[in-house]
């Protein structure tokens, strides 16, 4: 083969290459972007509300966006809701998770502290990294975290891998407050209050940790919507001396002629 020749085949072979490694880097810049969305969010479609009664807040969302409980949320530590930007199924919809749970739980702990802070509504929230260990669907994914504390509790967003300005976008409608137009809230409200009435003399060293709304006390593992409730409701009160959480009691209340009245209680 003459030496022209063969430097043509050599060409040809760098030339492959060169495709190769173009297209590879193509496809990965393509996934890239598709999981994390850089865009800034107008806030003016910020135009649905969650609110929620038990935790005595709320935050804003687009239409289009998906709110609901996340898979595994247990009753009696804390509650865990996504919302999700895109349906699931997208190859955006990693969600951005909010956590309450008591201050000195698990959860909590497991955070890689930054001293970072940003502030929204008049609330300070810690900007902190978050890679837990645990195997559970909530949190096997490390992210971005902010975190916010109120009354023994700890309000904890995480980001879930690619969703941090999707978060952020969220957390900068956050509020302490029940918003008076979701009924769900409201009444969540007042089924609080009914419980925490009959509990301050009884159990005085205890603190409120969860509520819920459930179809039948004997059921309580069928979970109602984020937005909808039911005239029955779960209220679990923590021993606020007890890190363990393991000292918790349970009141029932349902809603009979228009008011929310204790049914009944159990301890754990």
């Amino acid at each position: 083969m003459s030496q022209k020749g063969f430097a043509h085949i050599i060409f040809l072979v760098v030339l492959c290459i060169v495709l190769v490694i173009a297209g590879t880097l193509f496809v990965l810049t393509k996934r890239n972007k598709s999981l994390v969305d850089e865009k800034s969010f107008d806030k003016s479609e910020f135009t649905q509300v969650y609110s929620n009664g038990w935790y005595d807040y709320s935050f804003k969302y687009p239409p289009g966006a998906v709110i609901k409980y996340a898979i595994g949320s247990v009753n009696g530590k804390g509650d865990t809701i996504d919302v999700r930007q895109y349906p699931i199924g997208n190859d955006k919809s990693y969600p951005c998770s909010i956590t309450v749970s008591p201050k000195d739980s698990q959860f909590t702990q497991e955070i890689e502290k930054t001293q970072k802070s940003i502030s929204f509504n008049g609330i300070s929230w810690a900007k902190e990294k978050f890679i837990s260990q645990q195997e559970s669907a909530l949190y096997r994914y490390p992210g971005v975290v902010w975190q916010a504390e109120k009354n023994q509790l700890t309000y904890t967003f995480n980001s879930h891998q690619g969703s941090e300005q999707w978060c952020e976008a969220v957390i900068s409608t956050f509020k302490f407050s029940v918003d008076s137009s979701v009924e769900s809230a409201l009444e969540s409200v007042r089924a609080k209050e009914a419980a925490l009435l009959y509990s301050q003399k009884k159990y005085p060293k205890m603190f409120f940790l969860e509520g819920r709304f459930v179809n039948d006390f004997e059921r309580t593992g069928d979970q109602l919507g984020v937005l909808d409730f039911s005239t029955n409701a779960l209220i679990y009160l923590a021993d606020s001396g007890n890190a363990t959480l393991q000292e918790q009691v349970r009141i029932k209340v349902s809603k009979q002629k228009d008011k929310w009245v204790v049914v009944g209680e159990y301890k754990n």
